[in-house]
């Protein structure tokens, strides 16, 4: 008798078990994924000093790469400009590493923004960089940044559309990105901005393919 009841019960058990695994629900995704990006393109920076407009196009070469341990969010990201002429603006690099935590609807990562030219006085300089991103419902969320974008773009306050994102560049400016996605997991991305800072103008468009999830 004792052992038909412990049967029984096991039995009962077992029965329970898939109900008790359908009713446990899979955790929401994070907001941004891994990702490991190329790109190339142009970039042009002018000024007006003395009554005398100056200014230049260089090459633009970037790279750029996040990892997700969990919700710890690590990314960098690294620009090259090359000078199209032999007397044109000397060659600089930029470096943004940053830190932080993305969540199922919110990113939020800080760092610095180290600009790098040889040529020039002082060789190097250090400026802090930020970069946040919250979902508000699906497909449309708002992202904003400090010394965002490879460093180049003072601030800024974007919508996201989907796979597209278009936002005002302080103080006087525009910035906006699309993403087209490819087989193998790759996506296409335009980018491009535009912006005047007191006597300053900037601009920079390129073309870059990515690996891996949501960017």
């Amino acid at each position: 008798m004792t052992s038909l009841l412990l049967c029984a019960v096991l039995a009962a058990a077992n029965a329970d078990a898939p109900a008790n695994a359908e009713v446990t629900a899979a955790p929401e995704p994070r907001l941004e994924s891994n990702v490991v990006e190329v790109g190339t393109g142009i970039f042009g920076a002018a000024y007006t000093a003395t009554g005398a407009r100056m200014g230049d196009t260089q090459w633009a070469v970037s790279a750029r790469g996040r990892y997700l341990f969990g919700g710890l969010t690590g990314e960098a990201e690294v620009l090259a400009l090359f000078p199209l002429t032999g007397n044109g603006a000397a060659t600089s690099v930029a470096l943004v590493p940053r830190i932080g935590w993305t969540a199922a609807h919110w990113t939020v990562v800080v760092g610095a923004n180290v600009q790098l030219a040889p040529s020039a006085v002082p060789t190097a300089s250090t400026v802090p960089s930020l970069r946040a991103h919250v979902r508000l419902t699906d497909g449309i969320g708002l992202s904003a940044g400090v010394f965002d974008y490879y460093g180049q773009v003072p601030f800024h306050l974007s919508a996201e559309l989907g796979d597209y994102s278009v936002g005002w560049a302080a103080p006087l400016g525009l910035v906006a990105s699309a993403r087209w996605h490819l087989p193998a997991h790759l996506t296409l991305r335009v980018l491009g901005f535009v912006y005047r800072l007191y006597n300053q103008e900037a601009g920079m468009l390129s073309v870059g393919l990515s690996w891996g999830g949501a960017s």
